[in-house]
């Protein structure tokens, strides 16, 4: 009987431990910005990392352990077509989770990357399989006459994300931004983006 008493109490108070646990975490937020300063927004995709984060002493941009939880996506960004141009340039941005952490280029998401109608691809297939697609813009137009244009956006997330030990190499629930444009030439001639991406996440 004793035994059975312990046993319940044992069970009891590590519950309340995990409680503890997560209402600290939860209290604990930290973040992960991702700055822009004019990058190019190429035809072929242009790909960007958002939650690396190192393990450390466990100040706002580091983390403790080997796992997060993703909480939340804020962004303020800035699109803006180049002098140079003229006519009309079609942009798009997706924010994807890829799960395994295996997409090195935007080809592994849509099919036929670099193409002259680049923002309008479609979905690989199998997407669901390896991806999960947090934000579609899909087609965000700049010209002669409005040739810049601000976004933003605020989620909530629920994702958790895993690291290799002592490393800040993720193995799955990694967060990218693909930035697309529908233009073909130099460097000089893509449009650019401006502006911060940020993810605030918890320690698990």
């Amino acid at each position: 009987m004793n035994h059975q008493k312990q046993s319940k109490a044992l069970k009891i108070a590590n519950q309340a431990l995990q409680l503890a646990r997560r209402n600290k975490a939860s209290q604990e937020r930290k973040y992960v910005i991702t700055v822009f300063e004019r990058a190019s927004i190429i035809n072929s995709g242009a790909l960007f990392q958002l939650n690396e984060t190192l393990q450390g002493n466990g100040d706002v941009s580091q983390r403790i352990g080997d796992s997060i939880r993703c909480v939340r996506l804020r962004y303020n960004l800035q699109f803006t077509q180049p002098p140079s141009l003229s006519g009309t340039q079609a942009l798009r941005m997706c924010i994807v989770c890829d799960k395994q952490n295996t997409m090195a280029n935007a080809g592994a998401l849509f099919i036929g990357t670099g193409s002259l109608h680049a923002p309008m691809l479609q979905y690989t297939k199998d997407y669901r399989l390896q991806f999960a697609v947090i934000l579609d813009t899909f087609s965000v137009n700049l010209d002669t006459y409005n040739p810049s244009k601000t976004m933003h956006f605020d989620r909530r997330l629920d994702i958790n994300t895993r690291y290799l030990q002592n490393s800040d190499q993720i193995l799955s629930g990694s967060l990218k931004a693909i930035f697309i444009s529908s233009q073909v030439g130099s460097a000089q001639s893509y449009p650019s983006v401006t502006g911060t991406i940020r993810v605030d996440y918890t320690d698990n």
